[in-house]
């Protein structure tokens, strides 16, 4: 067989491994029912406030508590989709069990600021280019001689311009930032989410044409579960919103984390 032939094989390998990748991680929450409604608590409970809300209550300081109270336990929502990609990883085709709340809580805290360094170019990108687009503004005509619709305008358009930026580099570096997310996972080290000769090395092993691949299908999936789950939690918010909401944070919202934590790990174990 000629060199060609071999590479062309190579790569339609690599498609069917996406395929089966995306296969087993649509299959994978189904496998126990029960851990899709105790993660289905676990979320409703992070969204708490929201949820308080959409029953009409309207103390600031009770919601404000009650949103703090979600932070918490958002964290033990990212700890364990941590804890899915570790298992996985490993090679077990099972969901985690939810023992060890306090470790699974500081996994999440190790999730959620690696998520916010590797954001972090973004999150200044934007902050900079509303401050220009501010300083530009005012800088153009005395303070006095400039309507404060004016103001507005260039600050809405200095951060529109950083959005529009800051979005760019977010679609580029979130597959980076899942790899080294599953290479913490794998080394379960938090500084090997930074290692990045390692996550290079593990890209590279998957193929960056190979994980581009991966990406646009997962984001093209999960764009299609989002609007699924947007159309049954709506039908069911003709009920009552609060309906709606307890449908979308115990069933629809669990599913779709185990699934993404599920996809990421096995595109990471290729």
């Amino acid at each position: 067989m000629s060199i060609s032939a071999l590479t062309h094989k190579n790569e339609v390998k690599k498609i069917m491994d996406i395929s089966e990748i995306i296969s087993d991680a649509i299959r994978y929450p189904f496998s126990d029912w029960k851990k899709i409604l105790i993660f289905g608590v676990i979320i409703t409970i992070s969204s708490i406030s929201s949820l308080v809300s959409d029953l009409g209550v309207k103390n600031d300081i009770l919601l404000a508590s009650l949103g703090i109270v979600g932070i918490l336990v958002g964290l033990l929502v990212e700890g364990y989709m941590f804890r899915i990609v570790r298992s996985s990883l490993s090679g077990t085709s099972e969901l985690p069990n939810f023992d060890k709340t306090f470790d699974m809580f500081k996994d999440g805290l190790k999730v959620i600021v690696t998520e916010i360094i590797y954001a972090l170019p973004a999150i200044l990108i934007f902050i900079i280019s509303v401050a220009i687009a501010a300083i530009t503004t005012l800088g153009t005509a005395g303070i006095t001689e400039l309507s404060n619709s004016a103001v507005t305008l260039g600050i809405l358009v200095g951060a529109g311009i950083g959005g529009v930026i800051a979005l760019l580099y977010m679609l580029i570096i979130l597959p980076i930032m899942a790899v080294a997310i599953a290479n913490m996972a794998l080394n379960d080290e938090f500084a090997a989410a930074f290692r990045f000769h390692e996550i290079l090395d593990k890209i590279r092993e998957i193929s960056w044409k190979n994980l581009l691949i991966w990406y646009i299908v997962m984001i093209m999936i999960l764009i299609i579960l989002t609007l699924l789950g947007g159309v049954i939690s709506g039908a069911f918010s003709l009920l009552h919103p609060f309906v709606g909401s307890m449908i979308l944070y115990l069933l629809i919202m669990p599913y779709i984390d185990m699934f993404l934590s599920r996809s990421v790990a096995l595109a990471c174990k290729t």
